[in-house]
């Protein structure tokens, strides 16, 4: 009922209100011969959102917390492909051991060098992913709390008429608000 009006802002006029509401009413009655159109898959409406959609709600100040978001995602997905090449690094001397081109004690001191930069390496893989998880999720938290106050706001600029006109009545509206 409330999807026929184009704009949130549109509303019905008196005589409209009554015959929805005596529609409603007849529709209540088991022997009714309204038909209820059935619900279109979402697939048959083309695609459901954009990339652009994806930031719809986003404003400068949440640009503080997507860059570095960025920045760490892109920093823990270049450390993990480096922590190959060290351990590339580390073969290549066991290599040269096995060859008699290097010593114990120069195998040693080779493999615990690559070694602390392989620790080194995965500590700021560790806090990269980290910053990275938080960071996404406080921007997450910033989008949904942007859409709960512009509906809210919305919600309170609407008359009285256009609750009446919910099909299942506010008490579902409010639910689908807060999740």
């Amino acid at each position: 009922m409330i999807s026929k009006f184009k704009e949130m802002d549109e509303l019905p006029s008196d005589k409209q209100l009554r015959m929805e509401t005596t529609k409603r009413a007849e529709s209540d009655r088991p022997d009714s011969i309204l038909e209820v159109e059935p619900a279109v898959p979402a697939h048959e409406n083309g695609p459901n959102g954009t990339v652009k959609s994806l930031f719809a709600f986003t404003r400068r100040r949440n640009l503080r917390l997507f860059i570095p978001g960025i920045c760490c995602s892109i920093a823990g997905g270049v450390l993990k492909p480096l922590m190959a090449v060290f351990l590339g690094l580390i073969f290549d001397v066991i290599a040269k051991y096995q060859g008699g081109q290097i010593t114990e004690t120069q195998l040693m001191e080779e493999v615990s060098k690559w070694c602390l930069v392989i620790v080194g390496i995965g500590l700021g893989n560790w806090l990269m992913n980290g910053g990275s998880f938080v960071i996404w999720v406080s921007f997450g938290e910033a989008q949904a709390r942007n859409v709960r106050t512009r509906m809210f706001k919305g919600l309170l600029r609407r008359e009285m008429k256009w609750f009446d006109l919910c099909p299942d009545g506010i008490s579902s509206l409010l639910v689908r608000v807060q999740t």
